[in-house]
């Protein structure tokens, strides 16, 4: 039984992963959806956005951020990664 729910736990992960990779063709994510992505919390795209390094964008009551925002993200990122190593 228990060998059963792990394997149900890695293909749940799979499934995520899959989700992931269909998504990739979004226009704009939630915080939430782009949180995940980056491996960060909801808050601390937050607290880049109050700093300026990240823009998020409002409709309604969602808070969205754009793939080509996320792309530009991480592209500073490693920027400025690599000009401190």
């Amino acid at each position: 039984m228990v060998e059963m729910q792990n394997t149900q736990i890695i293909q749940k992960g799979e499934t995520m992963k899959n989700k992931m990779e269909k998504d990739i063709s979004k226009l704009a994510y939630s915080l939430e959806e782009a949180a995940q992505m980056l491996g960060v919390s909801k808050g601390h795209l937050r607290n880049e956005n109050i700093r300026g390094k990240l823009q998020l964008l409002k409709s309604g009551r969602r808070t969205l951020i754009t793939a080509t925002e996320i792309q530009r993200y991480i592209a500073e990122l490693a920027e400025t990664e690599s000009q401190t190593a």
